[in-house]
């Protein structure tokens, strides 16, 4: 094989290596985006699940606002991945823990919720990393 060949060999591996390599890092922050696409639906999830006790415990009287105000004063942040968990979807560590808001996200990966108080109703969002559009859209009755 002459020296032509040779380099020409090596350039067209090189590039390929390169190629397997961006692709796997592309992989693993796909990975990741999914992981937390998750663990906000969970939270959210968990949210329903709040609003529901708190009706079934009796306090139905409450207005959206007192509801969502108590709501982000109790609740704890989302559970961080366990190391099994974070491990499953290829990552070294848990991510940041999701935040409960009210108003409008102040940054990324955050659970909002929305007082209405016209239609005894509490809008919940679920934003990820574009805080201008909500992934995940809910709406709980609040009150009688």
């Amino acid at each position: 094989m002459n020296r032509r060949a040779v380099f020409l060999t090596f350039v067209v591996l090189g590039a390929l290596a390169a190629y397997v390599f961006s692709n796997m890092g592309r992989l693993a922050i796909q990975d990741a985006t999914r992981a937390r696409q998750l663990r906000l639906e969970r939270a959210v999830m968990a949210v329903e699940g709040t609003f529901s006790s708190m009706t079934d415990a009796g306090y139905i009287e409450w207005t959206p606002t007192k509801a969502a105000i108590e709501l982000v004063r109790t609740m704890t942040a989302a559970e961080k991945l366990t190391p099994e968990e974070a491990k499953e979807f290829g990552l070294r560590a848990s991510p940041a823990p999701t935040r409960y808001v009210i108003g409008k996200p102040t940054g990324p990966w955050q659970v909002v919720l929305l007082p209405d108080e016209a239609h005894k109703l509490v809008r919940v969002e679920g934003y990820g990393a574009d805080v201008e559009r909500p992934l995940i859209v809910r709406q709980i009755a609040v009150g009688d």
